[in-house]
């Protein structure tokens, strides 16, 4: 309250508890339930280093950074915050397993309305970690019918592979876009730009030396959708300008075993990219094709490659197809090949007119 000539008027002000060291000294130190203070005198209090969480030496005293300069409390935020993260990890791998034991457990269903057939069209969980062959094929089918389209006026690309095994998928993933990011700015003596820049990249693992160095190779293979360059000049300035950008990875230009140039053919790089996409790592005619739960666990990949981009589709590539511009899907039937009508999702073990169907009899209309 503050005393004016019209009496005692009140102001709400911020409260502030200030600690005033006096020539006795005295610390206080805050229980972890921030309700009672006890006091210490310095003799009682032993000399400690700078560093360490139970001392403060500068103001503000007894605070930093909004929290209690004191080990007890630190000590205890700190276990509560690591606890936090374990359950989130462990949540987030049941939450995996879960989406695995439901893959194909239900289905999208279709009837004809001329002649009643329906037609269920099962739902894949589409997670990598994921083994089943049927869901792999389905997520390399939805891939590849995704990223087709770019390729469509390019018969032959460039690949790109940027990688690093001492980096992390995050800082792999920040090199490669300010990777990106300067070449977009390379330009001719007259202004143009020399480089478009539309690719299309994928995420990939290498694990040929993993059992002798215990590290993975990540790296991203990106395909350039560009005509008339020239290879071994576009290498030089790509090289040029990641040693100054990201020294830290390894960039080259992939040699095509079809052509024997730098030159890859379109389909086959459609292909690839839909494998890798779909978590197939390695190769047939190597160290063999594995899958995600063969070369890392279940923990590893929760903790670092779940719910990571794996497929990149640059703005200029963007421009070239328009994927919003394509016509719905629709579902024909496959004795009139009328469109079939949506009828919502089923448990195909417990619909009867499904059940009725394959047993040889007519679905009610």
């Amino acid at each position: 309250m503050f005393c004016t000539e019209q009496g005692y008027i009140p102001v709400r002000v911020p409260f502030l508890v200030v600690v005033v060291l006096s020539s006795c000294d005295f610390v206080y130190k805050w229980n972890s339930d921030f309700t009672n203070v006890k006091k210490f005198t310095v003799a009682q209090v032993e000399p400690v280093k700078q560093n360490k969480l139970d001392y403060v030496s500068s103001y503000p005293e007894g605070w930093v950074n909004g929290k209690p300069a004191y080990s007890d409390d630190l000590v205890m935020m700190a276990k509560i915050e690591a606890a936090e993260k374990v359950h989130k990890l462990y949540a987030k791998m049941e939450c995996i397993q879960h989406s695995i034991s439901m893959c194909s457990s239900s289905a999208y269903k279709f009837v004809c309305p001329n002649d009643g057939h329906i037609t269920l069209i099962r739902r894949r969980c589409l997670n990598v970690w994921h083994t089943d062959q049927a869901c792999v094929e389905d997520r390399e089918f939805r891939t590849l019918k995704k990223i087709t389209p770019y390729f469509k006026n390019h018969k032959k690309v460039l690949m790109i592979v940027l990688g690093s095994n001492r980096l992390t998928r995050k800082e792999l993933c920040e090199n490669k876009n300010k990777c990106i990011a300067s070449m977009r700015k390379i330009e001719n003596k007259d202004g143009s730009k020399r480089y478009p820049f539309a690719c299309i990249g994928v995420y990939d693992i290498g694990f040929e030396s993993f059992e002798k160095t215990g590290e993975l190779y990540r790296h991203w293979h990106l395909a350039l959708l560009v005509d008339g360059i020239n290879p071994t000049k576009y290498l030089e300035d790509i090289q040029r300008i990641n040693k100054k950008v990201c020294p830290d990875c390894a960039i080259s230009l992939g040699k095509s075993k079809e052509t024997g140039t730098y030159w890859h053919e379109s389909k086959v790089v459609a292909t690839y990219f839909a494998k890798r996409h779909a978590g197939v790592l390695g190769h047939k005619n190597g160290e063999g094709e594995k899958l995600y739960p063969d070369v890392m666990s279940l923990k590893h990949y929760a903790a670092f490659e779940s719910g990571k981009r794996r497929l990149y589709i640059s703005p200029a590539a963007r421009l070239i197809y328009n994927p919003l511009s394509e016509s719905v899907e629709s579902v024909n039937c496959p004795i009139c090949d009328a469109i079939m009508q949506y009828k919502g999702i089923v448990n195909p073990e417990t619909d009867q007119d499904y059940i009725k169907q394959q047993n040889g009899k007519k679905p009610p209309d």
